[in-house]
């Protein structure tokens, strides 16, 4: 290869990358050998000095593009199973999460952007033209396994990824991949296990487990034997009780319920029908039955009593992410502790004792919209 045809080649390839707008895809190698008779070694060879100067980037098995001049940045991209994911209640953590995210982009610089991964809220129905515009230059939030589907193309794409895990056994289930990755995590079950030891601190000797996760090795289910164990109480069955079965679960409380002095809840959605169900078998709140909730949720205060829970610092998490994709070093580790919130609930004159991440909806609207 001369001189001549590389510069002429690299030039004619600089004229027409000015012309296209980022992720714009370029001729194929195939076509440039034949418009400008070179080899595909000489085609090849220009593309990587262009892309070392940081014009292109590859798409595995798809080809060549331009990239983002750096006069504008990418959005962060924040992935959510639907387009109304946020009608759910159970979302109230992520809202969290998202509104610290949102605070952190903005306190850096960036946009953030949601991308809808499907349309039904259904792992297995992706809607992969939401992702076709990712690349290497792209950065984002994934919080938890429901996304598992699209992790190959984040990887295959060479996306930078923060990835949240916020409920599973923080030594299992994590691909070779993700130490390419930013990875956020925290520990339920020995945050399970802090809340048993915090009732047995109060007295309680009969704590009881409603749970709403198999299998029995779930985290939160191992993180509640952890702390029975540790606070040398009998582990026993029957002060376990699975919510999906509604016959069982009433029968638990108002049948069984004086064989617990106190509860732990694994999830928000359970509480409602649970203090309904102990209000209905006569039995007063801290002074029969002691309440604890996991995790915490906005209206757990206005609750009479107010009802003690444990939370992870979500918008702390949100934040520190969008902050390591600004500084571009979204790899390595987080782990975050929670926190328990004593409540009136758990204890007389424990008081309201509010966590600072609530109310989601306050940090939404002081943070910017997407």
């Amino acid at each position: 290869m001369t001189e001549s045809v590389h510069k002429k080649l690299s030039s004619h390839l600089k004229a027409l990358i000015g012309k296209m707008t980022p992720d714009h895809k370029m001729p194929s190698e195939n076509d440039l050998c034949s418009e400008f008779s070179v080899s595909r070694m000489t085609v090849n060879k220009v593309i990587n000095a262009l892309v070392t100067e940081g014009l292109l980037y590859r798409r595995k098995g798809s080809g060549t593009y331009v990239k983002s001049n750096g006069s504008e940045k990418q959005p962060l991209r924040f992935l959510l199973p639907c387009q109304d994911f946020f009608v759910y209640d159970c979302t109230y953590n992520l809202k969290l999460f998202l509104s610290g995210a949102m605070r952190g982009a903005s306190e850096n610089g960036l946009e953030i952007k949601t991308v809808s991964v499907s349309k039904f809220n259904n792992p297995n129905n992706i809607d992969w033209g939401s992702l076709s515009d990712f690349n290497e230059e792209t950065s984002v939030i994934v919080s938890g396994f429901w996304f598992s589907e699209v992790f190959p193309l984040l990887r295959e794409r060479g996306c930078k990824v923060a990835f949240c895990d916020f409920g599973s056994d923080p030594e299992k289930k994590y691909p070779d991949y993700f130490k390419k990755w930013l990875l956020m995590k925290s520990d339920g079950r020995r945050m399970i296990k802090e809340m048993v030891l915090s009732l047995a601190k109060t007295g309680r000797k009969k704590i009881a487990f409603l749970f709403n996760s198999y299998p029995k090795d779930d985290p939160l289910t191992s993180g509640f034997r952890d702390g029975l164990a540790a606070a040398g109480l009998e582990f026993s069955q029957e002060r376990c009780i699975y919510s999906e079965n509604a016959d069982d679960m009433y029968d638990f409380f108002q049948k069984r319920a004086d064989s617990f002095d106190s509860l732990i809840i694994s999830h928000h959605s359970l509480v409602r029908t649970a203090l309904t169900i102990l209000k209905a078998a006569g039995k007063m709140i801290p002074e029969d039955v002691a309440v604890m909730a996991f995790n915490d949720h906005e209206r757990f205060i206005s609750h009479d009593p107010p009802l003690a829970a444990a939370a992870f610092p979500y918008v702390e998490a949100g934040q520190l992410a969008a902050k390591a994709a600004a500084s571009k070093t979204l790899s390595g580790a987080m782990t975050f502790d929670g926190k328990i919130y004593e409540r009136e609930s758990m204890k007389k004159g424990a008081g309201t004792n509010p966590n600072p991440d609530c109310p989601a909806e306050k940090l939404f609207e002081g943070s910017n919209t997407f």
